[in-house]
């Protein structure tokens, strides 16, 4: 094979990233089939264990998916953040964090994501800031408010363009959505900070933005302190983390 490969790891796992490599030589594209599994085994020199090891590594990555049917087989798949989440739930719990520790975490990229955003100011950011700050109305219910505002984080996100970004937060906010937070009374005034973020972010004031994201935070957590101090304590565990993999994207809960 062309490409360089370490010799680093598993077998399984030097197979998958030799495949992997392989892929990205021939530019390959979400949808774009696979060889069939004996074809994969004779060019890769490796045992039907080894291979059949190797893809099920990489369909957890979410690189490669398996269709049944006549179109079916292997095939290049396009990754979602699910693995980032699953793994970051792994070493929390190896860590012994609890939710305090993910929502410091928050406290302390949510200032950073405001003022990156503010730093980009494009107007299609801005609308799409502007749409998820409308959705957290305080007249909603205290679960259904959960809602919005998590959406609103994961949008702030994806306003400064930064892919690394986008996934950490994803990954923090669902982690988080385990330990059931209410915001009570709360509402108004969270939803006040947010349209001042958004507005900071339109003026494209990375100084107001992150100010102003730093005390909706910090207000938020505080409160949640005061109230739900053994929420706030709640062990982070692997289990529960992956748990919400399972459950479809639009009924995943966010912060």
């Amino acid at each position: 094979m062309a490409a360089h490969a370490s010799g680093w790891g598993t077998t399984p796992r030097r197979t998958a990233r030799r495949i992997a490599r392989e892929g990205i030589r021939r530019r390959l594209q979400p949808g774009d089939r696979l060889a069939a599994e004996q074809v994969l085994i004779a060019y890769f020199e490796v045992s039907r264990t080894t291979m059949r090891n190797a893809l099920a590594l990489l369909g957890f990555l979410g690189i490669v998916e398996g269709r049944a049917g006549k179109e079916g087989g292997t095939r290049i798949a396009a990754p979602t953040n699910d693995p980032v989440v699953s793994a970051l739930g792994a070493v929390l719990q190896a860590a012994g964090a609890d939710a305090a520790t993910v929502l410091d975490a928050l406290g302390a990229l949510v200032p950073t994501l405001a003022g990156a955003a503010a730093d980009r100011a494009e107007l299609s950011t801005v609308e799409s800031l502007r749409q998820a700050a409308a959705a957290a109305d305080p007249a909603l219910g205290d679960v259904a408010f959960a809602a919005p505002v998590g959406a609103f984080v994961n949008t702030l996100a994806e306003a400064t363009g930064n892919a690394a970004l986008v996934s950490v937060t994803d990954a923090l906010v669902r982690i988080t959505t385990l330990a059931p937070l209410s915001y009570r009374r709360r509402r108004r005034a969270v939803r006040e900070h947010i349209d001042a973020v958004v507005d900071a972010v339109e003026r494209a004031d990375a100084t107001a933005a992150r100010l102003r994201a730093q005390t909706w935070w910090d207000e938020q957590v505080a409160g949640w302190r005061r109230t739900q101090a053994a929420d706030v304590a709640r062990a982070v565990q692997w289990p529960d983390v992956d748990e919400l993999l399972d459950a479809p994207r639009q009924h995943r809960p966010v912060l």
